[in-house]
């Protein structure tokens, strides 16, 4: 809050007063001279006095809206467009509309945020902090639309500011899990059928996320010829922002699993929640703590352990590199023969892993591999590959 002047053309000072009031910032002019000063004091005076005490009036350009109309009329059809949360943030945002319905935007305070956020931290510490982290977007979006208002618009009721700021989040540990041999071994050997195989094993020789293998096209999305994949939407931030694509190699047994498709009638084989399939195969592996996401870092691990280089394992998770390693992929960039290298050496990995375990399983991958391909691993299918695409670090 403050009073401020301003010259007039006429070499006099016009006095305004300036304070935000449920999100809207409210500036008037309230006279001229000195006199104008004095009652720009009294008048802001009296809106302090009138806000402690609840009984300011809003403006007449503002509307009251209630948390559950805001959500469901409004944020959740902007979610809607946005490539990768709209499922976890509807989910979020439940829980949040069920707490806060009925109340109005510009009602909720900070105690009461934290209060919630306190309640839902006994049952999960880390939902707890995804629901806080979707209030604060909630807010700080409703404010970005309220500064875009038009001319005529009528603005919503806010809080002075979010209530969400200055709310400490639950420390969280960043998950180190991933399947050992035996454990592969076993989740393969009781999964129910050779589709959820496919599934676990391409997410064990090609890094991808759950969500990319759902909405893997074997029409579109695979280039044969060059034994890429080919993903138009990424959740990696540095490719997304440049409007890059995602290229993955294949190795020969990768390859050989998506052949299986090639042919069918179906575009998306594996656009299906198969979450449910996953856990009961867990279950009966007797594995514990074990999230599909997981397998994603398996994937990094048993690179590692293959011997392939940290910077290869970087561009092959298609992660956002330090600036130190964006500085060196200048210099030295993971070339397309050594990505395919990396994942080829996957290859004999799983050839023993599944070759006393599931020798018909394989039988019917195998029977979809280039002939260039022995048992005793990649023979230069890859090698010979010029350096026609480049890959971001």
């Amino acid at each position: 809050m403050k009073v401020y002047s301003r010259g007039t053309c006429r070499g006099r000072d016009a006095w305004y007063i300036d304070y935000r009031f449920d999100g809207i910032r409210v500036r008037r002019r309230i006279g001229y001279g000195e006199r104008g000063k004095a009652a720009a004091e009294r008048k802001l005076a009296q809106i302090r006095a009138e806000i402690e005490a609840g009984t300011h009036q809003a403006s007449k350009k503002t509307k009251s809206i209630t948390f559950r109309d805001f959500v469901n009329k409004k944020y959740l059809e902007y979610l809607m467009k946005k490539r990768f949360y709209p499922k976890s943030g509807s989910f979020f945002a439940k829980h949040l509309v069920d707490h806060f319905g009925n109340t109005p935007m510009h009602m909720i305070t900070y105690s009461m945020v934290e209060k919630y956020h306190e309640s839902r931290s006994k049952d999960g510490p880390v939902a707890a902090n995804r629901e806080l982290s979707l209030l604060r977007a909630i807010f700080n979006k409703a404010e970005f639309w309220n500064q875009k208002c038009g001319y005529g618009e009528l603005k919503l009721r806010l809080p002075a500011c979010n209530p969400v700021r200055g709310i400490e989040f639950n420390a969280e540990e960043s998950r180190r899990r991933f399947a050992t041999g035996e454990e592969i071994k076993s989740l393969i050997e009781k999964a129910y059928s050779d589709k959820l195989r496919d599934i676990i094993l391409l997410a064990l020789n090609t890094g991808m996320r759950k969500g990319e293998i759902q909405n893997l096209s074997v029409k579109k999305h695979i280039d044969w010829n060059q034994n890429i994949i080919e993903l138009p939407e990424t959740k990696s931030k540095h490719l997304k922002r440049n409007g890059e694509i995602q290229r993955l190699p294949m190795n020969p047994l990768c390859r050989g699993i998506l052949l299986k498709y090639k042919d069918e009638a179906e575009e998306f084989p594996f656009n299906y929640n198969f979450r449910k399939v996953f856990d009961n195969a867990m279950a009966d592996a007797k594995i514990s703590k074990l999230h599909f996401h997981d397998l994603r870092r398996t994937f990094a691990v048993l690179l590692r352990l293959q011997g392939v280089d940290i910077f290869t394992v970087s561009s092959l998770l298609r992660h956002s590199p330090p600036e130190q390693l964006r500085i060196t992929a200048i210099y030295t960039p993971a070339i397309n023969e050594e990505l395919h290298n990396a994942v080829g050496r996957l290859e004999l990995y799983f050839n023993d892993l599944l070759r006393d375990a599931f020798p018909f399983y394989l039988g019917t991958i195998r029977s979809q591999m280039p002939k260039s391909v022995s048992e005793s691993g990649v023979e230069n299918l890859y090698l010979t590959r010029s350096l026609s695409i480049g890959y971001g670090a």
